[in-house]
């Protein structure tokens, strides 16, 4: 492919246009780290852990909402892309959500919320995409099935439209409610568990 072209070739939701290279460019550092942790067979998983990301998660996602809390002036889109791309190596780790993640990290680089979330929701088309693809080597066969073309089609439309609602009414409501929801989430696991 002409790299001339793909810098050149743009997502748009929401009237917000971003090209595929700053979000190529951001998808790299979750596929090494992903690469890394599938190498070395790490696995992480504890309750506890879960516990304690969804509470500094949360606070994490508080503080970078915030008003007061000081901004990084960074002019350069694709460097934005990238250090966001950093963030979402977090999702790595049980607990912490990818799409918070990034939010929180274009929040600290000076974008509105809407425009986070949006930025976002680009940053998760590959990864997914490559999360998906890659467990295509545990498939013995593959079945296509009605039943599975209705789910999978009422799931797109109530996604896109929570999506549509989301991103309309988050410069209004703010984080608060999903840093709430994380914290308690957090604190129900640590405290069962």
């Amino acid at each position: 492919m002409n790299l001339y072209l793909f810098k050149n070739e743009y997502f748009e939701f929401g009237n917000i246009k971003v090209n595929f290279f700053p979000i190529f460019f951001a998808t790299i550092p979750a596929v090494l780290v992903g690469f890394i942790m599938i190498s070395l067979k790490i696995n992480i998983i504890s309750l506890k852990i879960i516990g304690l990301t969804s509470i500094l998660g949360g606070l994490m996602l508080y503080f970078s909402d915030m008003k007061q809390f000081k901004r990084l002036k960074v002019k350069s889109r694709l460097l934005k892309f990238f250090l966001a791309g950093i963030f979402q190596c977090l999702a790595f780790i049980p607990g912490f959500s990818r799409s918070a993640s990034c939010i929180i990290a274009f929040r600290l680089l000076g974008e509105e919320r809407r425009v986070s979330s949006i930025f976002s929701l680009y940053l998760g088309i590959p990864i997914i995409a490559i999360s998906f693809l890659s467990n295509f080597k545990y498939l013995n066969h593959i079945v296509i099935d009605i039943n599975l073309i209705i789910i999978f089609l009422v799931t797109f439309i109530s996604s896109y439209v929570t999506l549509v609602l989301f991103i309309n009414f988050i410069n209004k409501i703010s984080f608060t409610p999903f840093v709430i929801y994380r914290i308690l989430l957090g604190l129900i696991i640590l405290s069962i568990f």
